[in-house]
């Protein structure tokens, strides 16, 4: 399933499934954004939701606020800066995809 992604999921709520030891090392807060990224294989869609499972080769970081962002010498900084080149480089040249 290459190119299967949740679209325009910003500001909907979703469904994470871990497994049981590795809740707490996740950390995730509600209330909190994340930026998760993984094989379009762990995407379960049914008729009412979208639920991802988080497994070991799932990149979870925490997307600080644009508050945090504005803190200087703030611990999220250089994740603020990762996070806006990123953005940059999506915002530029889409979503690369590595076709087998």
């Amino acid at each position: 399933m290459i190119g299967t992604s949740d679209p325009a999921p910003q500001g909907q709520l979703r469904a994470f499934l871990s497994y049981q030891h590795c809740r707490t090392a996740l950390d995730l807060k509600t209330g909190k954004t994340y930026l998760i990224m993984g094989s379009s294989a762990d995407i379960r869609k049914d008729e009412d939701s979208t639920m991802y499972l988080l497994g070991e080769n799932t990149w979870v970081e925490y997307w600080p606020t644009s508050q945090e962002c504005k803190i200087p010498d703030s611990e999220f900084r250089p994740v603020c800066t990762g996070m806006e080149e990123l953005v940059n480089q999506f915002e530029i040249f889409g979503c690369q995809m590595k076709r087998k």
